[in-house]
């Protein structure tokens, strides 16, 4: 039998995220099905791009070296590159507030850090 508990736990941990810090952007227009998105891009997208620059710079440095240099900057970069994609070059029709640039961080990090427990990348 299929067993959904961890997805749903993970669906229910979103949403309290969502609905919890909704209320303290104050002028905050993101709606929970962008958070989940913006929380599967931080899972997804910087977790694979971390992975990939952290691999492509093992090619020309030492394991130690970049784990202790290249490493940390690579991850948090990885971590505000959606926030900073969307701010400076996709223009999706409308200004986001500065309460939903938050949000959006918000739920990119916490993509990138439920994957990083889990995967222990």
């Amino acid at each position: 039998m299929l067993n959904i508990w961890p997805s749903l736990t993970l669906l229910l941990l979103v949403a309290l995220f969502w609905f919890e810090f909704r209320p303290l952007g104050g002028g905050a227009t993101l709606g929970f099905g962008r958070f989940l998105l913006y929380f599967l891009l931080g899972c997804v997208g910087s977790s694979v791009f971390t992975i990939v620059l952290q691999r492509f710079a093992i090619l020309f440095f030492d394991l130690k070296t970049v784990s202790w240099s290249f490493g940390p900057p690579i991850e948090e970069l990885t971590k505000a590159a959606p926030v900073l994609l969307l701010i400076y070059y996709f223009k999706l029709g409308r200004p986001f507030t500065i309460a939903d640039m938050t949000l959006i961080a918000l739920a990119c990090g916490l993509g990138f850090a439920f994957m990083e427990e889990l995967m222990d990348i």
